[in-house]
């Protein structure tokens, strides 16, 4: 570089120092500032050499073409968790659905193939498969149950239920009274009074036709609700050689208690008596002591 400047300086020769400065400036220009950085110009031929510089600088050259992109760097760290957002605003409500498929009942009529020539309806949803509710069609039989008891609620007979029985005693001599149980299985809710216990032979003009409390026979003896009905074979098989005294429940009471109660006979030779009865349960009166009237 020194051999280059002491070259030009020969040949600027008298030219001048202006001449010497305009080409140390030049140089300066096309070399760096690192001459001029190093002390030897004074300030004011630095001044000048600058301005010389910029006055003969060229302008930057076009941009040069772009390099081949460069390696991905490492991954960054990952950032801080940020702030929960605000809430949003609602959505806008959705179109409304199309309608369910309702069930469908459809009547059949009988003599068809559907239901075995039975009438009935088929039951259907959409274009599903139908169900068919046959008229008449049998079930499957179910479990068996267990064993019922056989007492009513309570031990009563209920209203209208009628229980049945029978009654007999033979061979007893003349003058010896006669004493005839008959048991009720299914009590009765109260005690029936005289007027509501009878005896005779059924079908024979007596008792039983003019009360009409008692419309059965003795093979198939039957009772209105709250009657007792006691009914005597005709002799002289079912009935000989005593005379009937009345029905009691208790003593001399005439009537009946609510579990039964006893026939009285008197013999008058080699007796003997048989035949059935019949008791039907009742509806209690508001006093809650008798059967309410039928």
């Amino acid at each position: 570089m020194r051999r280059r400047l002491e070259g030009l300086k020969e040949r600027a020769g008298s030219n001048g120092p202006g001449i010497t400065i305009a080409v140390i400036a030049l140089v300066l220009a096309l070399t760096g500032g690192a001459f001029a950085a190093s002390g030897a110009l004074t300030g004011k031929q630095k001044k000048e050499v600058i301005k010389i510089a910029k006055q003969y600088a060229g302008k930057p050259g076009a941009p040069g073409a772009t390099g081949p992109q460069g390696p991905a760097g490492p991954q960054g760290a990952a950032g801080a968790k940020g702030d929960k957002g605000d809430k949003g605003d609602p959505g806008t409500p959705g179109a409304p659905g199309a309608p369910g498929v309702s069930v469908t009942n459809t009547a059949i009529a009988p003599n068809g193939a559907k239901c075995g020539g039975l009438a009935g309806a088929e039951f259907k949803v959409g274009a599903g498969t139908p169900t068919f509710a046959c008229n008449g069609a049998d079930g499957l039989e179910g479990d068996q149950g267990p064993e019922g008891s056989p007492w009513t609620a309570g031990g009563t007979l209920p209203a209208n239920a009628t229980e049945t029985g029978y009654w007999a005693f033979h061979g007893m001599e003349a003058d010896e009274e006669v004493w005839v149980p008959i048991s009720f299985p299914i009590r009765m809710p109260v005690p029936l009074t005289a007027e509501h216990v009878h005896y005779g032979e059924a079908n024979s003009g007596g008792a039983f036709e003019a009360s009409g409390a008692c419309p059965g026979t003795t093979p198939i003896p039957t009772a209105k609700p709250g009657e007792l009905c006691v009914y005597q074979y005709p002799p002289p098989l079912g009935f000989a050689n005593a005379t009937f005294e009345g029905i009691f429940r208790l003593g001399s009471v005439e009537g009946a208690a609510r579990s039964g109660a006893i026939m009285h006979f008197v013999p008058t030779d080699g007796a003997l008596g048989s035949g059935s009865f019949a008791i039907t349960g009742c509806v209690l009166a508001e006093s809650g002591t008798e059967c309410a009237s039928s």
